[in-house]
């Protein structure tokens, strides 16, 4: 055998040289992977609320979803490989987001799942709590990464006032006021700190935050039926038989069964109202002083059901309105969902006006209505009727609007303001603002009027 210098063989000296060629080219290999690692992060995790509906809700528990987001977020920040604003923490902490991931419809559940879609949209790694004792353990997972905390109306003043869940000294891990940004449906200044602290689902134009939401993405998922092939009738709002005996009701007049000659012959051969509405005193609820204890829907309004009689589902219901030519408001319930949806689906909208300017009819902003958030919609989309003490002519102008609307088609609307992109775009401000330096600006304002400011730790 021939040997090489340092009396190493030329066999053995090129195996080393082959091993150590190889040694290289798998340290180029390592830290090409590595590079890659941390150049490309990994693909952002499903939509949690796409998925629970898809293999039901037991199957895949949000807590356990909460887990893999933490999971997933220590190991980009222990890899540098995190997405786009995957590092920011957002806290939702509501029974209304467990609720929405379940498929629940009402508008808080629906507002929910338009926070889904905005946060996961955006990639923060976001954790979702049910119930007030949620809140501390959750903020404290990445507590210096938390954004913002959105939760209900009651439970900010109730930590505020919890030396176990509000920031102090005496407790450190507690959560700082200016950082919990309450959630709520209906108007006004629900935050201790203002209406600057609140999200409403609507314009309000009072001073709250608009976040708002959007149908779009459950609307479009079901198919516009062109107007000259939809069924011949009108749907009547009421998901409550009791509705149509509240003080609000402005259709008194209206016999649904017998429109006048003139509507009749405009509105044709065949038509029809329908309606879905659920007898709520079965469920123990009452109606108030104007209880009724056998409730009934006015005759002329034909039951829209499933089955043997059952309610309609989700699904089922999108398609019967997607299948009627003008959904008829009738003073509840307030600031629906449903219109929306039913514009989306090219359904126009009757929106009863309870208070107005008498001296200026027309000025909008003064007008309260059973869907304060289409006060500025025009006709075709709304039609406003104002709810005039002479009932006769109120009737007359319900038939009016009715015929005007199954007359005149309309496509499919989205406002503006409504897209998944604008509800988006506003949710990533709200997540980004400063809100410590909103709330150092809000204390300073009140101590120079010298008003009553409440302590809290910064």
């Amino acid at each position: 055998m021939r040997r090489g210098p340092l009396g190493q063989s030329s066999t053995a000296r090129s195996g080393g040289t082959l091993g150590a060629i190889g040694l290289a080219l798998l340290l180029i290999a390592s830290t090409a992977w590595m590079l890659a690692i941390r150049t490309n992060p990994p693909p952002p995790p499903p939509r949690l609320h796409e998925m629970t509906r898809t293999v039901g809700w037991r199957a895949l528990p949000w807590r356990e979803q909460n887990e893999k987001r933490i999971t997933s977020l220590k190991n980009c920040l222990s890899a540098r490989n995190c997405r786009e604003r995957q590092e920011q923490v957002v806290i939702l902490v509501s029974y209304h987001f467990v609720y929405a991931l379940q498929g629940s419809t009402s508008g808080e559940n629906i507002w929910a799942n338009s926070m889904f879609d905005s946060v996961e949209d955006l990639g923060y790694t976001y954790l979702i709590g049910e119930s007030y004792e949620d809140l501390v353990p959750l903020y404290n997972q990445y507590p210096s990464r938390v954004k913002v905390v959105i939760t209900m109306m009651d439970w900010v003043p109730k930590c505020l006032h919890d030396e176990q869940c509000i920031r102090s000294d005496k407790f450190p891990q507690g959560i700082p006021l200016w950082q919990m940004i309450v959630f709520e449906w209906w108007r006004g200044a629900h935050h201790p700190l203002g209406h600057a602290w609140t999200l409403s689902p609507e314009d309000w134009e009072d001073g709250d935050v608009y976040l708002g939401y959007s149908v779009q993405r459950s609307c479009y998922k079901n198919q516009y039926i062109p107007h000259a092939k939809r069924k011949n009738r009108a749907v009547v709002l009421a998901k409550r038989v009791t509705y149509f005996y509240k003080p609000s009701y402005p259709w008194l007049g209206v016999d649904y069964a017998n429109p006048p000659a003139t509507a009749a012959a405009a509105l044709g051969e065949g038509f029809e109202f329908v309606g879905a509405a659920r007898n709520d005193t079965a469920y123990g609820w009452d109606n108030g002083d104007n209880r009724v204890d056998n409730p009934v829907v006015p005759a002329g309004i034909n039951p829209l059901t499933q089955g043997e009689g059952e309610n309609l589902s989700k699904e089922q219901w999108f398609l019967e309105l997607a299948d009627t030519r003008v959904m008829v408001g009738i003073g509840q319930p307030y600031v629906s969902p449903s219109p929306w949806d039913a514009l989306c689906l090219g359904v126009p909208f009757i929106n009863p006006v309870m208070v107005w300017d008498r001296s200026n009819p027309e000025n909008r902003s003064a007008w309260t209505t059973q869907h304060d958030g289409l006060r500025y919609e025009p006709e075709p989309r709304v039609y406003h009727i104002l709810e005039v003490e002479d009932m006769a002519e109120r009737t007359k102008m319900f038939w009016e609007a009715v015929t005007r609307a199954m007359t005149t088609p309309i496509e499919r609307y989205i406002a503006p303001s409504r897209t998944p992109d604008a509800v988006r775009e506003r949710f990533y401000h709200i997540v980004m603002a400063d809100w410590r330096q909103k709330a150092v600006e809000w204390r300073q304002e009140r101590i120079s009027k010298g008003e009553e400011v409440i302590e809290f730790d910064f």
